[in-house]
This record gives C-alpha cells, sequence and structure tokens, in this order.
C-alpha cells in the first residue's frame, strides 16, 4: 500500500466511511515508516476539540495567518448552497479540517508556526499547498462514490482548485464520458471549461461532443465551445447535426454555437 493510498483510507475512517476495525486492518497492512507520520497526525486530529479558540494576534504576530485561520472559519460556516468546504464539512468539523491542514503544512508543533517573524511566513504558502492538495485528494475520492449527491459536490469542489494537474483532469473526463448521470456530466462540462486555459482540456471537451446523447449535456458542450471560442469545435458540432435524432432545440444551438465560431 502507498503513502497516499494509506492516507487516503485515514481520511475515510476520519470522516466515518470505514470502520476502526477496517482503518486498524489497513494500518496492519502498512509498514512503520509509512505510519510514522499519520500516528502523529491520529494523535492532534483527536485532541483539537480541546483547542481553545484562535487567538488574537498580538502586535509582534503577523495578522495574516490569523486572516487565513479566520478564512477558514467562513468557509466551514457558509450557506450549504454555496460551493465550498461546506459540503465536505457535513462530515468533519471545520477547527479538525482547517487545523488538520495546518498541521500537515507545518509539520507538527505550533511553536514553529508562531515563532518570531519571517519563518512562518513560508508555512502560509506551504498551507495554501497542502490546502490544494487535501482539496485534490477530496475530490477524487468523492468521484468514486456510488451516490450522486457525493460526485457532484467532488466536481463542485473542483472550482476551488487554482489549477488543475494531469490527475484532476483525467478524472473529470473520465466523469464526463461515463457518468451515468446527466446532472453529473453537465456540471463536469463547467468544471472542465474554468480549466479550458490547458490544450488538453480543450481537446477532451470536443472529443467528448460526439460521445455525448443527452440533449443537456449537448447544449452545454455547445456553449462550453463557445464560451472558450474553439474554434476546432466545429467539425465536432457538424457531426452532431447530421445525427437524425437529434434533439431540435440541440440543433438550433448546435446551429447558433457553428455560426458564432465561424
Amino acid at each position: 500500500m502507498s503513502q497516499e493510498q494509506l492516507k487516503e483510507k485515514w481520511m475515510d475512517y476520519m470522516n466515518g466511511s470505514i470502520t476502526l476495525q477496517e482503518w486498524e486492518s489497513f494500518k496492519s497492512q502498512a509498514d512503520p515508516a509509512q505510519l510514522s507520520e499519520l500516528e502523529g497526525l491520529e494523535k492532534i486530529w483527536l485532541a483539537m476539540d480541546e483547542l481553545p479558540a484562535t487567538p488574537e494576534p498580538e502586535a509582534t504576530m503577523d495578522e495574516r495567518f490569523y486572516a487565513t485561520l479566520s478564512e477558514f472559519r467562513k468557509e466551514a460556516t457558509a450557506p450549504r448552497g454555496t460551493v465550498n468546504w461546506a459540503s465536505i464539512l457535513e462530515v468533519l468539523s471545520w477547527r479538525r479540517l482547517a487545523l488538520g491542514m495546518l498541521i500537515f503544512a507545518v509539520g507538527g508543533g505550533f511553536g514553529y508556526v508562531l515563532s518570531p517573524s519571517g519563518e512562518y511566513k513560508q508555512e502560509i504558502s506551504s498551507l495554501s499547498s497542502e490546502m490544494k492538495d487535501m482539496k485534490e485528494m477530496m475530490m477524487l475520492t468523492l468521484l468514486e462514490k456510488p451516490a450522486v449527491q457525493d460526485r457532484l459536490r467532488a466536481v463542485s469542489l473542483s472550482s476551488e482548485l487554482p489549477e488543475a494537474d494531469s490527475r484532476v483532469i483525467e478524472a473529470l473526463v473520465q466523469t464526463l464520458n461515463s457518468d451515468e448521470n446527466v446532472n453529473v456530466r453537465m456540471v463536469t462540462v463547467e468544471a472542465l471549461a474554468r480549466f479550458g486555459r490547458y490544450p488538453e482540456v480543450r481537446q477532451a471537451l470536443v472529443s467528448s461532443i460526439s460521445r455525448q446523447s443527452s440533449p443537456m449535456v449537448q447544449i452545454a458542450l455547445a456553449e462550453a465551445m463557445v464560451a472558450l471560442n474553439e474554434k476546432g469545435a466545429v467539425e465536432a458540432l457538424k457531426g452532431l447535426l447530421e445525427k437524425d435524432d437529434l434533439n431540435d432545440i440541440v440543433r438550433q444551438k448546435v446551429q447558433q454555437s457553428i455560426e458564432v465560431l465561424t
């Protein structure tokens, strides 16, 4: 079992997806070196409920550090309808998530973070990177869940990623082309369009046009091609028009899109 797989199982255990017995079984398959990091995190994680509220910044402290923690609170308490960590925080408390990411960033102990000016400024940048990694991991995990709501959350979570690596792109493309739920595929079109600056994403969207049978997804793809000004999609869109069973509304939308792109 790889270290990444072990971390995923640990997250499953912490959010209640697997039992303690199952987690212990996974731990027994790992070697001591793999467990060393997670054992420390487990202890800190379980102790977080007893931690006091975030202290007010003193004159000698960098207020941006506390502003970062404040942002975590705002994210966690935002209305459920918003696309943010709230969807994940139904199973994880904001304090455990925010401080858990902080522990990942600093590698243990708050003393180092609260050290004199300069040393922890770099850790804020590291925290941002670790936060992105955790969001990615959670997104990829939720995409594998059988519940449609979980997969919708996963796709929505991708909108909070400033960049998309190959794993994220591949997972979203696979979801677009193979997920059985129309709503999931629709929001995935939007999610991929946000990363339209990547040539491989544009190509994946174009290639998906001929694979889709749902009128709503076809319309979403046509709109995405116009939004991205993807002229390379014209031939694929023309291919849709050749289908005898194409929905009339879709046909009209595709024709309009072709006119805009040519």
